[in-house]
């Protein structure tokens, strides 16, 4: 990790304000080096855990995978933390839901299989890096129509108990209770770790809100299971209840068995009109 006096400067150009969210400050900046447009991070929390070791920031500058952004640079100066990725051009879902934009269950399980591979593959690095955050806003679609998922928390790859913040409709229970614990100085030892499973619920609660236009409540409900089923066949509803169960020991055990289950969503819908 780079800590230098004047390397940012002397390394990238700012080109404007992209927004803040609970990991961090967002800025559209020019790497003069690389000579390539990229998102820079300023991480808003600064702890121990943060300032983690040459191997791990090598694991981070060599993740390479066709729906993430590649991590170019991850460094301190002036005390603050920064890491820089690749830019991702395109629209997020968020910007395209409030365009009242409609998706096709096709579409859609085709969207939610690149994410189960791009977690699979965040999962399945040592240490695993746990994204934290999956929600609309944080998944561009690509001008070829394939999906991004964007502004995964390096401290995750480090500590798995660290909570940046939630988003309400997104967030699993358990990060809920971790965020409430710690604003309260209080532990409770069975949702003490933030995992793979916490993904695999805001990725399922992600396309809940994409499906039925409603953000799914922190208490799952037969009127939320019913609406989905509105929408969407049994085979793809059953996906992503099972994505969502409160109980995490009840959701998929990983990103692989869930992008296993919606292959498997044709199939069953076949066997279903068969039987009708």
């Amino acid at each position: 990790m780079y800590s230098r006096k004047g390397y940012m400067d002397e390394t990238y150009e700012i080109l404007g304000y992209l927004g803040s969210g609970s990991g961090g400050v967002i800025y559209k900046a020019y790497h003069k080096r690389l000579q390539k447009e990229v998102v820079l991070k300023k991480i808003k929390r600064k702890s121990r855990d943060a300032r983690i070791n040459r191997n791990e920031v090598d694991i981070l500058k060599n993740l390479n995978h066709m729906y993430l952004p590649q991590v170019v640079d991850f460094f301190e100066e002036n005390g603050e933390i920064y890491t820089a990725m690749s830019f991702i051009p395109g629209r997020s879902l968020k910007e395209l839901m409030e365009e009242r934009r409609q998706f096709s269950q096709r579409q859609l399980i085709r969207w939610a299989m690149q994410l189960c591979s791009a977690l699979n593959y965040l999962h399945t690095q040592t240490p695993p890096i746990i994204h934290g955050d999956i929600k609309p806003a944080n998944i561009m679609v690509t001008p070829r129509g394939d999906v991004c998922l964007i502004d995964f928390n390096v401290s995750f790859a480090v500590n798995g108990n660290t909570v940046l913040g939630y988003t309400e409709g997104y967030a699993s229970p358990e990060q809920y209770i971790i965020a409430l614990d710690s604003r309260e100085g209080r532990e409770l030892p069975q949702y003490r770790v933030i995992d793979e499973k916490s993904d695999i619920y805001s990725t399922g609660a992600t396309l809940f809100h994409l499906i039925t236009g409603k953000k799914a409540g922190r208490n799952r409900t037969k009127a939320e299971e019913y609406l989905l089923k509105k929408y969407v066949s049994e085979a793809f509803a059953a996906v992503i209840l099972k994505a969502m169960d409160p109980k995490s020991e009840k959701r998929y055990k990983n990103a692989r068995e869930m992008f296993q289950a919606l292959q498997n969503v044709y199939k069953k819908d076949a066997r279903y009109r068969k039987l009708v």
